[in-house]
């Protein structure tokens, strides 16, 4: 919702102004990082004010849209295909650099799947060991790890 107030000079728009910040824009608003506000001539009209609120609206109900459409194309067989594309190329990638450089890396081969980028997690049934009970196929940071 966005807050309006007048001064002498202009209308300071405040609130949750992020959806409304182009429509502002347009209607030539200035960011004022001090005062964390948008400032507008103080003779824009009502109409214009209330313009800049159904915008907010709009953009807002817009990105929620989008927001579920992407996660619905996630969720079908072509966006979890179009991922573990992404993800492969992204592995050859990294073992293409270890080879450039020589330098160790975290993937061991073309058949890791990465469980967790940040932490460095990959599990490789290729090189996966045997421990007498279990296959040991868990990796962190490149080394088998046996749970120690």
């Amino acid at each position: 919702m966005l807050v309006f107030s007048k001064t002498d000079k202009n209308i300071v728009i405040s609130g949750k102004t992020f959806y409304a910040k182009d429509a502002i824009k347009a209607v030539g608003g200035k960011w004022d990082a001090t005062s964390q506000n948008w400032t507008i001539s103080s003779d824009t009209t009502a109409e214009v004010l209330n313009g800049l609120e159904d915008s907010a609206k709009e953009a807002k109900k817009k990105e929620k849209d989008d927001k579920a459409v992407a996660l619905a194309y996630t969720k079908s067989p072509e966006g979890i295909a179009a991922a573990k594309e992404g993800e492969r190329k992204h592995i050859l990638a990294c073992l293409e650099q270890k080879k450039k450089t020589g330098a160790y890396h975290w993937i061991c081969c073309e058949n890791c799947v990465v469980i967790n980028w940040e932490r460095k997690h990959t599990s490789c049934q290729a090189c996966a060991q045997w421990s007498g009970q279990s296959w040991n196929s868990f990796r962190v940071r490149g080394s088998i790890y046996t749970g120690d």
